[in-house]
């Protein structure tokens, strides 16, 4: 019975046995009722870019996509919330991954990553890593066990993309083998929406100092009609060939199409 009601029949001289209501510490009362205390949200706002980097593992897919990959790692910087995402075959890879990662970005920005924020995987926790950002001068905060809401950059990052992802997939008709593409292509719209968190700017336009040119934006899974090289067709060939759109090509002025015919 609880304390509240031990209380109210004692008033009532019910429990006459009794010379107070008022339990005392019962540990066997902890075993069987123990909730976990409540802690605040951290909230940390970065004012320069790489000042602070977010990281997390998607879990193994339940199916692999085309190209063999089950895993993908995703890096935000805190300041521009730009995400840049890889897509991997084996959780091993992710630190070869942060430090190519971390390589192309302070080379693009002249500056250092500071801080770098993760779960306690042991992606994240092995020795290699923990050396290495230790010799980087790089600070790396973990987050509790089983309490995902310390990291909720990017807890809601991940939801995100896997809810686009499955629109996609659904709306294009698409195989589900073609979930990485889907997860790209989200991540790249993300990149390119305004945030509430930037006062409604992208975190394109924080990162590269510019806007993106939204005319080349196409639907994910919508046919796609590539143009077949006079070199590559004979005289009576079809001078186009009919994919499907699976997204944008990073560094390439062009996008990525599906031959269901050739298969590539």
């Amino acid at each position: 019975m609880s304390e509240k009601g031990m209380e109210v029949l004692h008033k009532q001289d019910l429990l006459s046995c009794l010379k107070s209501s008022k339990l005392e510490f019962y540990e066997h009362y902890v075993f069987g009722k123990h909730k976990r205390s409540a802690f605040g949200i951290g909230i940390h706002r970065s004012t320069e870019v790489l000042e602070y980097a977010h990281s997390d593992m998607w879990v193994k897919s339940p199916v692999p996509s085309h190209f063999g990959k089950e895993y993908y790692v995703f890096f935000i910087d805190d300041y521009s919330r730009y995400v840049w995402i890889y897509f991997l075959q084996q959780k091993f890879e992710v630190f070869a991954t942060f430090v190519k990662w971390k390589a192309q970005v302070e080379t693009q920005t002249g500056k250092k990553v500071k801080y770098l924020r993760s779960d306690n995987g042991k992606e994240y926790i092995s020795g290699e890593f923990e050396m290495y950002c230790e010799r980087e001068g790089i600070t790396h905060h973990l987050i509790i066990f089983y309490t995902p809401e310390q990291n909720s950059v990017v807890e809601r990052l991940n939801q995100t993309l896997l809810e686009q992802a499955r629109i996609m997939l659904s709306h294009s008709g698409l195989p589900q083998e073609f979930w990485a593409e889907a997860v790209d292509t989200a991540t790249y719209l993300v990149n390119l929406s305004p945030c509430s968190a930037l006062q409604l700017k992208t975190p394109f336009e924080l990162w590269h100092k510019r806007m993106l040119d939204y005319s080349r934006l196409r639907p994910f899974g919508y046919d796609a009609y590539t143009h077949t090289p006079r070199e590559s067709r004979t005289k009576l060939d079809p001078k186009a060939k009919k994919c499907y759109f699976l997204g944008y090509q990073r560094g390439v002025k062009g996008y990525r199409l599906w031959d269901p015919i050739d298969y590539k």
